[in-house]
């Protein structure tokens, strides 16, 4: 059985990645100029969606720890160059995010 404090954070996330979707892409599409979030892998854009709900309804979840979990992601289930592409989208769009444009110390 899953413990319900997991159970709790994915219904979030779930939460304001379904209320806030055409916020969520739109920030993703203006961080990562130069890829469509149509022409991104499926893992990738998904796992950037996650991100931008962490991010935007999750505010006590250290930016660092966003942006780690989603690299973990993408490594894993990803494509062999999805891990830094996730890396540097999920470090400026956290930060664009959360209205913070500066790197976490």
């Amino acid at each position: 059985m899953a413990d319900p404090k997991v159970v709790e954070f994915a219904r979030r996330l779930l939460t304001v990645s379904s209320e806030r979707a055409a916020e969520i892409d739109g920030a993703i599409e203006a961080t990562s100029r130069s890829w469509r979030l149509a022409r991104m892998d499926r893992v990738d854009r998904n796992v950037l969606r996650l991100v931008g709900a962490e991010s935007l309804g999750l505010s006590e979840t250290p930016r660092a720890v966003i942006v780690s979990e989603a690299v973990r992601l993408a490594a894993r289930y990803g494509s062999e160059r999805s891990a830094p592409f996730v890396n540097g989208v999920a470090q400026a769009l956290a930060g664009k995010l959360r209205g913070d444009s500066r790197e976490e110390s």
